[in-house]
């Protein structure tokens, strides 16, 4: 995590991230965010009066797009003006103003709702002295892998009073509010920008840059040539037999929530849900397998309990750092 320190520790924030990684995204974002704000999330996933209870108790809001059904847009309205209570009290509040998540390591342009309900928030609330803004950016090694790192990039603030007094007069305030912060999120994300996206990623994985450093891959990326880089002539970069054995061994230790998640990966049709899926088996089904094999090691093997949980620390660490 980095730029903690930049975010205000009272005062109405708006937290705006980009979105790979679909669940994963906000996950990270809360733990690691010294605030507690809200968070708007689409409105497909509230499908009950036991999940709306739920996501209402862990301040999630719910946002409708027009692939929710035109003729349910009207709600959010009132889900604005709930956002804009929120800010209007000091509190803080999250949005991936991308509007939907996506793999890509590019930040999308981004949609109005976080620019209206900000000005929203200034009319109904003109004693506000301000509305600080915050990018962040959510970067992954790699989205998809088991293990792989993720880094959390809080940007500096924006103040959007200092905006939209700097704005000329004949500029939309919401389309200059979204142009700004896209900028400035750009900077605090790996951002691939233009043709021959394909080349650049691999280009950056040929060439191991941190894919968690938004700064060296964004400076990497500044120095892409396409004629210099051939990849028919570019190796792939390969495990270890190290790291294969460490894989290995947690594939036996784990072997049946990898069965059930071998399973249940090919249903899995977007990429972006491959790591929230994997997170569900992971906090539901690996605590309880390793419950009973501990339980068994202990009652019946007590010999080989210390060893096995030894070498189960050691090769989880190691496969840990080696990502």
């Amino acid at each position: 995590m980095y730029g903690k320190e930049k975010i205000p520790k009272t005062g109405s924030v708006v937290f705006i991230g980009n979105h790979p990684n679909a669940l994963i995204d906000p996950l990270l974002l809360a733990c690691k965010n010294p605030r507690d704000p809200y968070f708007l999330t689409r409105a497909s996933v509230f499908g009950n009066k036991y999940l709306n209870a739920f996501f209402d108790r862990i301040k999630m809001l719910p946002i409708y797009r027009p692939r929710d059904g035109k003729d349910q847009m009207y709600k959010n309205e009132a889900v604005f003006k709930k956002c804009e209570h929120i800010l209007g009290k000091g509190n803080c509040l999250g949005v991936f103003a991308e509007g939907s998540h996506n793999i890509e390591r590019r930040i999308r342009p981004l949609k109005s709702g976080f620019a209206r309900i900000i000005l929203g928030t200034l009319d109904s609330f003109p004693e506000l002295e301000d509305i600080t803004i915050i990018p962040v950016g959510l970067n992954y090694s790699d989205p998809t892998e088991a293990l792989s790192k993720a880094s959390v990039y809080f940007g500096d603030p924006i103040s959007v009073k200092e905006v939209l007094t700097n704005l000329p007069v004949e500029k939309k305030q919401a389309n200059a509010l979204r142009a700004f912060v896209k900028e400035k999120l750009e900077k605090v994300s790996v951002h691939v920008s233009g043709d021959h996206y394909n080349e650049k990623i691999n280009y950056l994985n040929y060439s191991k840059v941190d894919l968690t450093n938004p700064e060296s891959a964004n400076s990497a990326l500044r120095d892409f040539d396409l004629d210099k880089f051939k990849l028919s002539k570019q190796k792939s970069p390969s495990h270890s037999v190290f790291e294969k054995i460490l894989r290995g061994f947690f594939i036996v230790t784990n072997l049946i929530p990898y069965l059930i998640w071998r399973r249940l990966k090919p249903s899995v049709k977007d990429l972006e849900f491959v790591s929230t899926f994997r997170f569900a088996i992971c906090m539901s089904l690996v605590p309880l397998n390793l419950l009973i094999q501990f339980t068994v090691l202990g009652l019946f093997f007590p010999s080989a309990f210390t060893i096995y949980i030894g070498l189960y620390t050691l090769a989880f660490t190691s496969l840990k750092l080696s990502n």
